[in-house]
């Protein structure tokens, strides 16, 4: 049931587009989220890019893998970081930036592994 929901809720991101706004998911280094709280992430999204500020739209989804998990779990996995990648689903409108969720480590689907291609390694 767990998966049916996740799922759902990834079927419901990928398609959340409007006139005003674009969700995108930004895969980015664990080592670029500079810096995360209930209020939001700094976040580095390319390469060569300047952090930018995200705020937390106050629903903010957090995951670490397919486990929707609480604010203090994700702070622990900001502080001690085990996974080498992190997800970031922003939604932009207007020149906003909202974090509509975050993910540490990798979206495993149908319960199979996750291979170093799409998804992310253990750091352990």
């Amino acid at each position: 049931m767990k998966n049916l929901i996740t799922l759902f809720f990834l079927a419901l991101l990928s398609s959340l587009a409007t006139a005003d706004g674009l969700l995108s998911e930004y895969r980015i280094p664990s080592s670029d989220l500079v810096t995360f709280s209930a209020s939001g992430a700094v976040a580095r999204l390319c390469a060569n890019c300047e952090p930018v500020k995200v705020d937390s739209t106050g629903e903010t989804t957090l995951f670490e893998m397919n486990q929707q998990i609480d604010l203090k779990r994700a702070t622990e996995l900001y502080v001690s970081p085990q996974y080498a990648y992190v997800s970031l689903h922003i939604y932009s409108a207007q020149g906003d930036l909202k974090l509509f969720a975050l993910r540490f480590g990798p979206f495993i689907e149908n319960g199979g592994r996750a291979d170093n291609n799409s998804t992310e390694e253990s750091l352990k």
